[in-house]
């Protein structure tokens, strides 16, 4: 079933729809040579939040080498990606562009950029973690990934004191919008969304963002939709090339031998079995469609770094990237509530190809027994900085990363010691969710004296 645009707005709040280059906040700067959008690109990216994502597992850790993407390389690829998606769309289909809600490149690439500064540190497991940690402690928002990046560029990033968070504009805030709803008080756990856009505390931001939308409208803007697509593309094929490259998918194998692939398809469907997980398309489908994908692959051989071999890579990813570019379209009736229409074939193998790093390398147990450190790691740190934080003597503060500590003298002069526990709770996670990878584990093993370091070190993130 189609999705109708609203031609109005009927927002809660907000009576006018306003334009997409409204601001959240005043804006008395000058633009100068830049549009409004780029200028909102540009906040982004000089954001320490942003820089902070260099030093973030994206499946791996970075400090296990260069070969692997961390979370700033695969963030900068997407917003790579992005833009030239909003380009070729412009460029095909322009009109129909606009009477869809619009599409303007700076702004799709500013959504990309901004779309992963939410991710705590150690990647996934840590975001599980912390939501568990925070609805145990009795936020009822939990936590996640795509909400804290709302939350980090509508209030705790910043561009002038005036004001909290970067004052993008309505259009790039929307664009950085995966999951459009906002996680509801009172449900519990199990009807809880499994994944959201924004925190309550950033309502009245998302009500702002989304105003050219009816209520209750639960899907992306059609510029989001570029960025999350954008973000499956490169997540699926540059960290297929990743693993490749370290020796853990074996493409060659998978491109010369059809036993090998009929054994992965099989472990795949085993898992989604035991999963109970539904089938995102018939079954015969997948496995035709990834027979095809590993019949165009260009390699036959295990990765030693050879010239020839790097060559053949990069006419793997550029290739299979182009193609999806290509073949993505925009259909206003399209089904599943999108505008963005992709070819079903290149969402199958988008599918699988995802599966080829869960098969091949986050079931393994070198991964498994890493992240059982990680995840102890957050819950130690949690629990400090919670106890911490839920003190009534301002000296256990200390105990947070500077920005925290002024967050929660902020705090203080707004509510005394009768902070609400949602407040308080919210800068506990967001203490752990602005640290790398590295400062996460060095703060852990400093907080219980493993590596102590030294009286002089500032605890800054």
């Amino acid at each position: 079933m189609g999705r109708k645009r609203a031609s109005t707005n009927v927002s809660a709040g907000y009576p006018s729809a306003g334009g997409r280059s409204d601001r959240r906040h005043p804006f008395g700067g000058d633009v100068g040579q830049r549009s409004h959008f780029e200028r909102d690109r540009d906040s982004i990216l000089y954001t320490s939040a942003f820089r902070r994502l260099a030093g973030v597992t994206q499946v791996v850790a970075p400090a296990e080498g260069q070969v692997f993407h961390n979370r700033l390389t695969h963030t900068l690829e997407v917003a790579q990606i992005a833009q030239r998606l909003a380009e070729y769309l412009s460029r095909e289909q322009g009109e129909l562009a606009t009477t869809c809600g619009g599409i303007d490149p700076s702004v799709v690439e500013a959504g990309a950029l901004a779309h992963d500064l939410g991710h705590p540190p150690f990647g996934h497991i840590a975001e599980t973690t912390l939501n568990e940690l925070v609805l145990d402690s009795g936020e009822v928002d939990g936590y996640e990934g795509n909400a804290q990046s709302f939350r980090i560029v509508t209030k705790l990033s910043i561009r002038r004191d005036e004001h909290p968070g970067l004052n993008l504009t309505r259009a790039t805030l929307d664009a950085t919008l995966k999951y459009p709803q906002v996680q509801e008080p009172g449900l519990e756990r199990r009807q809880k969304h499994r994944k959201w856009g924004a925190y309550s505390t950033e309502r009245d931001d998302f009500q702002f963002a989304r105003a050219a939308h009816q209520t209750n409208d639960i899907f992306k803007s059609l510029e989001a939709e570029i960025m999350d697509w954008a973000d499956d593309i490169a997540y699926s094929v540059h960290d297929t090339e990743d693993f490749y490259r370290a020796g853990l998918i074996p493409l060659d194998r998978l491109a010369t031998n059809p036993d090998a692939v009929e054994e992965f398809m099989e472990a795949v469907f085993q898992r989604w079995e035991e999963e109970e997980r539904e089938l995102p398309f018939e079954r015969s489908e997948l496995e035709h469609s990834f027979r095809e994908l590993c019949a165009a692959i260009p390699i036959t051989e295990p990765y030693d770094g050879r010239r020839a071999q790097r060559a053949a890579l990069r006419t793997f990813t550029s290739d299979f990237i182009g193609r999806y570019v290509q073949a993505t379209s925009i259909d206003p009736d399209g089904t599943r509530g999108a505008l963005l229409h992709q070819e079903e074939e290149h969402l199958m193998q988008i599918t699988m190809l995802k599966e080829l790093t869960w098969q091949f390398v986050i079931k393994s147990s070198a991964l498994a027994s890493q992240q059982f450190g990680q995840e102890r790691a957050v819950k130690e740190l949690f629990g400090i900085f919670l106890d911490a934080v839920s003190s009534d003597k301002s000296t256990r503060w200390s105990r947070l990363p500077e920005k925290n500590r002024e967050d929660m003298s902020m705090l203080h002069e707004r509510y005394g010691f009768a902070i609400p526990r949602a407040e308080i709770v919210r800068v506990a996670a967001d203490a752990i969710a602005g640290m790398t990878d590295q400062q996460a584990m060095r703060m852990y093993h400093r907080f219980l004296g493993v590596s102590p370091g030294s009286a002089l070190d500032s605890i800054i993130v």
